[in-house]
């Protein structure tokens, strides 16, 4: 709304605030008026009176303006303001100018009063502002508002909160997997499924072709090692086999570890022992369970597999021996 809709706006309204203050005015000085022509008559001297308080200061209208949402604010002298609400509208024609009355005739001097009691100007004050108020408000009523631009689009709002959980879904259709697929007498892919339904494929097979040409001869091999080439031999610890091919410069070597026990007499405290070889000792036969030059008996490298046994009992005396012969002079 521009500055000059705003100033039409408020001088349509301000005559009529005018206009009332006007007669709000004349009425008072009437009664004035009044008061004072009238004869006072003598009466006994009263006591004076209490000081009356001091009232507050009047509170009147400075200024009036249209906002951007097109209502009137009203600035008082007292620094605040009010919103009146929507004012803005169309002007409105200026009515004619009614006929001025005529003079009333003088009233009857009525009986004298009591003194008066000083008046209350606070609470006279507080009776102008709000006929004034309501004066305004009629007249503002009566404008039609103006719609104004329409005005950008306000920030996007906080997330509401979390909706309630729905009822549970129906359940569903169980699932169809495929249980088996096998070939029929037909050459055609049948599928079977957990539902019990078939379902054929078409077919998956095809038919033979037809033979291919005969590849060229390859080139003669060498001739092979046979038997009569072969020589065998047990190597120093008596548990690896060598078997040889041989047929002139042309020599093939294979090794067999065979897993036995080989007999390699009495201990003896600077060989080195395998697994598997037996020695005797103390009377006992033992056997190597891992490699080791230690002494049998004095640790887990050697097994006992004959224990010696107890002496045997003393025989029966043996028959009268030959007289010996005379020893030499």
């Amino acid at each position: 709304m521009t500055r000059d809709e705003v100033q039409k706006v408020v001088d349509a309204i301000w005559p009529g605030i005018e206009r009332y203050l006007d007669g709000l005015g004349k009425e008072l000085r009437n009664r004035l008026d009044a008061m004072a022509a009238r004869e006072p008559k003598s009466g006994s001297e009263g006591p004076a009176g209490r000081d009356g308080r001091d009232g507050k200061d009047g509170v009147g209208i400075v200024s009036a303006m249209i906002d951007r949402e097109n209502c009137l604010v009203l600035t008082l002298t007292d620094g605040s303001s009010r919103n009146v609400g929507v004012v803005a509208g169309s002007d409105g024609q200026p009515g004619p100018a009614g006929p001025a009355g005529k003079d009333g005739i003088d009233g009857r001097d009525g009986a004298p009063g009591k003194d008066g009691e000083s008046a209350d100007l606070d609470a006279l004050r507080q009776d102008i502002e709000t006929m004034v108020g309501r004066e305004v408000k009629t007249a503002v009523s009566k404008i039609k508002p103006i719609k104004g631009e329409k005005g950008e689009p306000g920030a996007a709002g906080t997330d509401g909160a979390p909706g309630k959980d729905g009822k549970p879904g129906k359940d569903g259709r169980d699932g169809v997997g495929l249980e088996t697929a096998w070939i029929d007498r037909d050459n055609q892919l049948v599928l079977t499924f957990t539902d019990g339904s078939m379902k054929n494929l078409g077919g998956v097979v095809g038919k033979d072709g037809a033979d291919g040409k005969d590849g060229a001869d390859g080139r003669n091999g060498k001739d092979g090692l046979a038997f009569d080439d072969l020589e065998e031999e047990l190597s120093d610890n008596g548990r690896v086999i060598i078997r040889r091919y041989k047929r002139g410069s042309e020599v093939k070597e294979f090794r067999h570890r065979v897993p036995a026990v080989v007999d390699q007499g009495l201990w003896k405290a600077e060989r080195e022992y395998e697994r598997g070889d037996a020695v005797t000792w103390a009377g006992c036969l033992w056997i190597c369970q891992a490699p080791t030059n230690t002494k049998p008996g004095l640790g887990d490298q050697w097994r006992l597999a004959v224990k010696r046994g107890r002496d045997g009992k003393e025989g029966p005396p043996g028959p009268k021996g030959d007289p010996g012969k005379d020893a030499p002079k």
